[in-house]
C-alpha cells in the first residue's frame, strides 16, 4: 500500500484491508462470494460510521443517472470547487441511461433469488426490494 502510505502524510487515508492481505490476520480460509461481500458491506458500514456526517456525502447512482449536473454540482459544493463552465457544459449535453433495473431483469431467476437471499436485508435498506 505505498500509494496510501504516501498520501497518509498529507491527507486522511482509508484502505481497505482484506483479511490475509494487509495488516489483519489470515481468515484461515478462502471466504466465498457471500461472506466476501458481506465482509466488504461491514467494513464500509464501520469506516462510514466513523467519518462525522458533516465530512461524508450520500450520492446514490440514480440521482447521478437521472440529474448528473445537478448531482455533480453538489459534489463539488461539497468539495469546495465552484462551477466551471466548461465541465458544466460537458455535464449538461451528456445522458447516462440508468441501467440497473434492465440488467437486474435479465439474470436467470434463480441468480436474482440468490442476490436476494444474500444481501436481501442491505437491498432493502437501500430501497431496491420491497
Amino acid at each position: 500500500m505505498p500509494l496510501a502510505a504516501k498520501l497518509a502524510g498529507h491527507h486522511p487515508v482509508h484502505v481497505i484491508d482484506l483479511s490475509g492481505f494487509g495488516l489483519s490476520c489470515d481468515p484461515g480460509r478462502v471466504l466465498n462470494v457471500a461472506e466476501y461481500a458481506d465482509h466488504l458491506a461491514d467494513w464500509l458500514e464501520q469506516g462510514l460510521a466513523a467519518v462525522p456526517a458533516a465530512r461524508r456525502l450520500d450520492i446514490r447512482y440514480e440521482a447521478l443517472v437521472a440529474e448528473p449536473l445537478a448531482t455533480m454540482r453538489q459534489l463539488a459544493a461539497f468539495a469546495g470547487l465552484a462551477d466551471r463552465r466548461d465541465w458544466v457544459q460537458e455535464l449538461a449535453r451528456l445522458r447516462y441511461p440508468n441501467r440497473n433495473e434492465h440488467a437486474y431483469s435479465q439474470l436467470n431467476p434463480q441468480v436474482r433469488g440468490r442476490i436476494e437471499a444474500i444481501q436481501g436485508d442491505d437491498l432493502r435498506r437501500l430501497g431496491y426490494l420491497g
